[in-house]
């Protein structure tokens, strides 16, 4: 099976790129043409702009074969190591019992490897994060079912009234000793997480994302508040990852 689905002959499909993924906010930005003898497809993200055509009856480019998946291989963090990322975001016993931080094994450069919780405490994978500067990329993710789009959750005890929108996963991790809170990996907010929130009767949502994101976290509140009692965008003046005061926004 290829990446790509055909359109029926004379018609032209678009959906998220199957090379580049739609960037950070999954775009929809990959067309697909039947022209009735050949497949035509084009990505229009300038950072992607994946083209290329075949016939209808003849052999499919190798490039549009899924290729094998990283799935990475971790281990125990030395005290060393762990000692470094607790310097490196002020972390406290509980935030980081709640991070469960390990280290990956087989990427070139140094990552450190988070794991990704659901709603109901079940790993999902998890996001290796490189700790040295000028790495790119500076984030892989791996998914152990591609179709998981939750985000990575870390449960207060005040349950699910209230719940926090972050972008990464050490954010989540120290906001959650206040409130209920969602890493979203990302400035995204996923149409399944979405729903999976409304079906739940939650009552306040706070996006917190990082201050250079407070535009997109305006929009996203503008396109989800009819699906909650009430909406809050916070606006950071430093991120919750580097921030070690009590968010009094939330507690006030």
């Amino acid at each position: 099976m290829t990446l790509l689905t055909h359109p029926s002959p004379g018609t032209t499909s678009s959906t998220v790129c199957p090379f580049c993924n739609g960037g950070r906010t999954h775009e929809i930005s990959f067309n697909v043409t039947n022209t009735g003898t050949e497949i035509l497809y084009i990505c229009h993200r300038a950072s992607c702009g994946k083209s290329g055509r075949y016939f209808v009856d003849g052999d499919v480019p190798e490039d549009l074969f899924p290729k094998p998946r990283w799935k990475p291989q971790v281990r125990t963090p030395s005290k060393v190591e762990l000692q470094q990322l607790i310097d490196k975001y002020h972390l406290t016993p509980d935030e980081l019992s709640r991070l469960r931080p390990q280290m990956c094994v087989d990427t070139k450069q140094k990552r450190c490897w988070y794991p990704v919780f659901g709603p109901h405490g079940s790993t999902h994978g998890g996001v290796a994060r490189s700790l040295e500067p000028g790495v790119r990329p500076k984030v892989l993710t791996y998914l152990d079912d591609t179709s998981y789009h939750l985000g990575s959750w870390y449960l207060h005890t005040s349950g699910v009234e209230r719940i926090a929108l972050v972008e990464d996963q050490v954010s989540a991790a120290r906001l959650s000793g206040y409130v209920t809170t969602i890493a979203l990996m990302g400035a995204h907010l996923h149409h399944d997480l979405l729903m999976f929130l409304a079906r739940h009767r939650v009552k306040h949502l706070f996006i917190a994302l990082d201050s250079d994101a407070f535009d997109k976290a305006v929009k996203m509140s503008q396109s989800i508040s009819p699906y909650f009692p009430k909406t809050t965008v916070v606006p950071l003046d430093v991120d919750i990852k580097n921030d070690t005061r009590a968010p009094t926004w939330l507690i006030r």
